[in-house]
């Protein structure tokens, strides 16, 4: 017999933190987005200022975690003209400008539990009129559960593929992940290094971000980001911002940051903000300086370093997470898709929203073309 209850209360669902993170441990998906650090921070920065209620429903086999759905519930619009109640993880929903973008959100469910905790989690849900998890592992079971487990229960359903996640299996020496590659990126990756080397002689080096360098190393990243994105990047956002300034230090305790700068002559030129989980390396931001000489890549340099600290640690993975970059091609191997999963109640507001979005599809020329239409001087 399960026993299933909904959690509502920042107290209680604080208490579950240890088991949470052992139930983890026993699951299909165990990304860093997912573990109560990043969420839970993510609910003290964005959550409860923003209209939203929490929804952690727990799923206990015996008094044993088995099953977790870390949840919220808010209003949303759709075009700013039909509202719906929507159910979605934590660490997502933000305004894009806000965004930290999480990769592998999921329902978490101990192996064995699967089944019985996506008809659990259905079951807590059946009061809500959609329910939202984007950038889910596309490769993984759990989506294919929700929706299949959905569909049965009167729901309907989509998974989309939105982007893809490249990454690279990481082989055990720097020459094997080398030859792995195509000519054209092998040669590409020595030559940079090669070109790097030849500028900066013995005269550069590669720092880590300690406790007391912690406060060094982001602010070089913050200012170097900056730099990249003439003045655009995502640091500008107070609430991005804050989360990373806390759930940086939880990182650091846990010896799963790695927050890296590359100086040449003393002088900052590459920074990179990487975590460490469950045996493989994520890249999730970046900076690099803008004066230097033609041809040096010193972001590209850094990520080639980062990749064979990551070889020769002994770690299974260097993820580059979502989105297709062309800096991303020339060194992942391998690519994995991430998918949309929507289950929505089948009622007015669904088919006033799909009246919408087609209304919106078939007008979309006509207002560009009024857009463009010259506009006519006439006499006063």
């Amino acid at each position: 017999m399960l026993h299933v209850e909904t959690l509502t209360d920042y107290t209680a669902v604080r208490a579950l933190v240890p088991a949470w993170r052992e139930l983890l441990n026993d699951c299909e998906t165990n990304e860093f987005t997912l573990t109560p650090e990043w969420m839970l921070t993510w609910w003290e920065v964005y959550g409860a200022g923003l209209s939203r209620r929490l929804r952690i429903i727990v799923v206990r086999h015996q008094r044993k975690l088995v099953g977790l759905a870390p949840l919220l519930t808010r209003r949303f619009w759709y075009l700013r003209l039909v509202p719906i109640r929507r159910v979605e993880p934590l660490a997502s929903g933000e305004a894009e400008r806000d965004s930290v973008c999480s990769d592998y959100l999921t329902i978490l469910a101990r192996h064995g539990y699967e089944a019985d905790v996506v008809q659990a989690v259905l079951q807590q849900l059946e009061d809500c009129e959609e329910l939202l998890i984007p950038l889910m592992d596309g490769t993984a079971t759990m989506p294919y559960r929700l929706l299949e487990g959905g569909q049965a229960n009167g729901w309907q359903g989509t998974l989309t593929e939105t982007t893809q996640s490249p990454y690279i299996l990481l082989p055990p020496t720097w020459e094997a992940y080398l030859k792995q590659l195509r000519r054209k990126d092998r040669y590409l990756i020595q030559r940079t290094l090669r070109d790097f080397e030849n500028w900066t002689g013995t005269d550069w080096q590669l720092h880590e971000a300690e406790a007391d360098t912690l406060a060094e190393g982001t602010r070089i990243l913050h200012t170097l980001h900056e730099f990249r994105w003439t003045g655009q990047g995502v640091f500008q956002s107070l609430l991005f911002r804050t989360f990373h300034a806390r759930v940086m230090v939880l990182l650091l305790q846990q010896q799963a940051l790695e927050l890296f700068w590359l100086t040449v002559r003393s002088k900052p030129v590459a920074a990179m903000y990487n975590i460490r989980w469950n045996r493989k390396t994520s890249f999730y931001q970046c900076g690099r300086a803008i004066d230097v000489p033609p041809g040096i890549r010193p972001g590209a340099v850094l990520l080639y370093l980062a990749i064979r600290r990551a070889i020769e640690s002994g770690q299974r993975e260097f993820d580059l997470l979502g989105g297709e970059s062309v800096y991303k091609r020339q060194v992942a191997s391998h690519r994995r898709p991430l998918v949309t999963l929507r289950l929505v109640r089948a009622n007015w507001k669904e088919r006033l929203r799909q009246w919408v979005e087609r209304s919106k599809d078939r007008l979309r020329p006509w207002w560009r073309q009024l857009r463009q239409r010259p506009i006519v001087a006439t006499d006063s």
